[in-house]
């Protein structure tokens, strides 16, 4: 019993140190290279287009303290007939401004609906559109940007699973 304890804790601390490990190279120095690429970008990018740095579906928003404007929940399912919130995360070249950030929701292969969205150049540019799936089935939600000569990037891509209401 004891040398199966030990086991046990052995397996347990070296979980703990990976799961440290991969947290600490998340929020690693970029390197002088990547700092001046990014900075680069941000000052002397104008009309280059946003980034997508994070997207998700979430069953609502931070409204106060130090996590204001973030997603509250992260969810992968909900039910038909519910709403919830496709939450993103930009960047955007500092005095630009983009409009034709478009969000498009597809169940199958059809189009569904589709939402525009505006955002400014900034740093961190947080924007979120409430979405009410109306039938079960995995629905595909992607994020797009349409840019000079009505050309067409995907930016990000979710999958949703819409379960039947109760």
């Amino acid at each position: 019993m004891i040398r199966l304890s030990l086991i046990f804790i052995t397996l347990f601390s070296f979980q703990v140190l990976a799961q440290e490990t991969a947290n600490e190279s998340e929020l690693s120095r970029p390197t002088p290279d990547e700092a001046k690429k990014f900075l680069n970008y941000y000052y002397k990018g104008k009309g280059t287009g946003p980034i997508l740095v994070e997207h998700k579906f979430c069953d609502d928003i931070v409204r106060e303290g130090t996590s204001k404007n973030e997603c509250k929940n992260e969810i992968k399912s909900i039910e038909a007939g519910k709403s919830g919130l496709v939450w993103m995360l930009f960047t955007a070249p500092s005095g630009d401004k983009y409009e034709n950030i478009i969000i498009q929701f597809k169940r199958g292969d059809l189009v569904r609906s589709a939402r525009k969205v505006s955002i400014d150049g900034s740093l961190r540019y947080r924007v979120w559109t409430k979405f009410k799936p109306d039938k079960e089935g995995e629905w595909s939600i992607k994020v797009l940007h349409e840019g000079k000569n009505s050309k067409v990037e995907t930016l990000g891509d979710l999958t949703l699973a819409v379960t039947k209401e109760s």
